[in-house]
């Protein structure tokens, strides 16, 4: 069968528009139908079963590393030399490592200490310190060419009263150099790539701040103060921004494979970032947490009931010398654009900072049924990914990520507006919304699909025919979702198809007339004794059915009090924000004084407190 049908959008909350798209008076605003039916889709997938289309099955999360000295096999290696686009090849490793105060480094032909200078030390101002390290004592320092030193950020070390840079002995033999591996580098890379001064590069990349970062080594203030109460601390010296990219002169951690000597890792900080265990197994570390019935399909003659209804592209490539061939299906359903007329925009002075998705969190990914913290220092956190809790069996993933819905022009201070200590520019900034009540109205045609898998889109579009019979004496007061800002509480979307035709195959192409009916009136149609919506579930299958409750709460509008929503909730005032301190709190790790519990995402199930209560610090 085939035909088509009218969909109208009514904002129950404003539209967030993409950055780039500028304010608009009076005139017409356009959501593709590419984005449109990105998001039914992704609906459509959990209410059918379909597989994760959108998924990366090689995902490996990164981590920082457990805080303890760095020791055994880790050395300082300073950079000799790099190609032009910055791949470090060969690496001068220290011959030892201690621990220099800020204080201590003298200045460099006038101005501060940065990364990659070199320093003498007195053999006898070197002493057992604290995190079982050697230190120097300040009077041991002066200039010279003995030891090169490494500065890291001072942000992980606000609460102490001291701050010390690496320094590694070297050598003096600079013919004894290390080649780096072309596997390490590509971890290296990996591992730079969700760093914070990458993410603002690739934000900016001509900022001033950044210049030359493409050929040069670039630097960044370090600030520093014993006085914690200050709020201006002063310039103490200046690290290597993190660019993905190494030059002669550079110094880096390196750990050495104890059997070889060769190069095994290379990191930036004492305490830097670590990929999650088992990263080399079999379709990559996120796809071995999955069913593998929910893997993308792959075979255009086997596809799951999303895929055969939206389309299914092969985006698998050849292997060396032979020919690609490409196994992609066009799919039955087109959507046009979504477009409201005589529209004048809002805008937000400061939207409240997003940052990317974070799957490695797992107190909020993965199914957490051992809230035991790690056992030792070493270990890492319990809710990380590789952790002890994942040796006997991989814990799996929660399932498919939704966010609730939640005016946020009901609470008292709308998460949707940046607060005056969420200072960071780089993730903030004015933005354009469509105003609440606007409506976008699109047409949505369909071709030769049977008429069970257009009753499975009618219920997606109109989740309130399939999941209020799942909550009985619940209002069905369901919203789907269109456009960014979703954890903000923006682009909450009321449905209505207002008007549906199709045509049989056989009447359609000898000019019979298109049926015209409701979509109620659609899924009470027999067919072979039972209706459409009897075909849609069993499309579904009994283990998707089970969890339509679960989905019917996610999806209604006021299924919890919208003032309550806050992803996550640090506090109270200005501590509402400190999403930070929530997931270091929360995630199982081992202290020596303390044991901090996994503290998991509540299940959505109806009936279900969403309310957390963590006590932090």
């Amino acid at each position: 069968m085939s035909g088509r049908m009218t969909v109208s959008w009514t904002l129950a909350t404003p539209l967030l528009l993409p950055e780039e798209h500028g304010p608009v008076t009076g005139a017409q605003v356009t959501v593709p139908g590419s984005s449109v039916k990105g998001a039914v889709r992704s609906l459509h997938e959990t209410l059918m079963g379909g597989c994760l289309r959108v998924f990366d099955e090689e995902f490996v999360p990164v981590y920082r590393q457990p805080a303890v000295a760095k020791e055994g096999d880790w050395w300082l290696g300073a950079v000799r030399e790099a190609t032009r686009d910055g791949r470090a090849t060969r690496v001068e490793v220290t011959v030892r490592t201690v621990w220099v105060p800020i204080e201590a480094l003298p200045k460099m032909d006038g101005r501060r200490p940065r990364s990659g200078d070199t320093i003498e030390i007195d053999e006898s101002a070197i002493v057992s310190g604290t995190l079982d390290r050697k230190e120097v004592e300040p009077w041991g320092v002066r200039p010279g060419n003995g030891w090169v030193i490494l500065v890291g950020d001072s942000g992980s070390r606000m609460r102490s009263q001291r701050f010390f840079v690496a320094a590694g002995e070297l050598a003096g033999d600079e013919d004894d150099l290390r080649d780096v591996p072309e596997e390490v580098w590509e971890s290296y890379l990996a591992l730079c790539a969700g760093t914070n001064d990458m993410r603002q590069i690739k934000q900016d990349p001509d900022s001033v701040k950044f210049k030359g970062w493409r050929t040069e080594r670039v630097f960044a203030p370090v600030t520093w103060s014993r006085d914690q109460t200050s709020s201006r601390r002063p310039v103490v010296a200046e690290r290597r921004r993190v660019t993905g990219r190494l030059r002669p002169g550079d110094v880096v951690w390196v750990r050495l494979d104890q059997e070889s000597g060769d190069i095994a890792e290379l990191a930036m900080a004492a305490i830097w970032r670590v990929k999650g265990a088992r990263e080399t197994a079999p379709h990559g570390f996120m796809g071995q947490r999955v069913p593998a019935a929910l893997h993308a399909c792959s075979d255009w003659q086997s596809l799951c009931v999303s895929c055969r209804l939206f389309g299914s592209a092969d985006t698998s490539g050849a292997l060396p010398g032979e020919e690609a061939e490409q196994h992609s299906y066009a799919g039955h359903v087109r959507m046009g654009d979504a477009v409201a007329e005589k529209v004048t925009t809002i805008r937000v002075a400061r939207l409240a900072p997003m940052g990317a998705p974070r799957p490695g969190a797992g107190q909020f990914y993965l199914r957490i049924s051992d809230k035991e913290p790690a056992g030792s220092k070493e270990d890492l956190p319990s809710a990380y990914w590789g952790s002890r809790q994942d040796a006997t069996e991989l814990r799996r993933l929660r399932g498919r990520k939704f966010y609730w819905h939640g005016d946020p022009m009901l609470q008292p201070v709308p998460r949707h507006v940046a607060r005056d200590e969420q200072s960071n520019e780089a993730m903030s900034g004015a933005r354009d919304m469509v105003p609440a009540e606007t409506v976008l109205t699109q047409q949505i045609t369909f071709d030769n699909i049977p008429k069970a898998e257009l009753g499975s889109l009618l219920v997606t579009l109109l989740p309130r025919l399939l999941l209020a019979r799942t909550e009985p004496g619940e209002s069905g007061d369901y919203a789907l979702r269109l456009g960014g800002g979703k954890p903000l509480g923006l682009g909450s979307c009321r449905v209505a198809v207002t008007a549906l035709e199709w045509w049989e195959s056989a009447t359609r192409y000898m000019g019979g007339q298109a049926f015209r009916t409701s979509p109620e009136e659609f899924l009470a149609l027999k067919l072979d004794d039972r209706s459409v919506m009897s075909h849609v579930a069993v499309l579904a299958g009994p283990d998707v059915r089970r969890q339509w409750p679960v989905v019917s709460r996610v999806l209604r509008a006021d299924a919890v009090d919208p003032q309550l929503i806050w992803y996550p909730h640090g506090g109270t005032g200005a501590k509402r924000d400190r999403s930070f301190v929530f997931f270091n709190q929360s995630n199982g790790q081992f202290y020596e004084n303390t044991r901090r519990p996994v503290i998991p995402l509540p299940d959505p199930d109806p009936g279900t407190d969403q309310t957390m209560r963590p006590r932090l610090r």
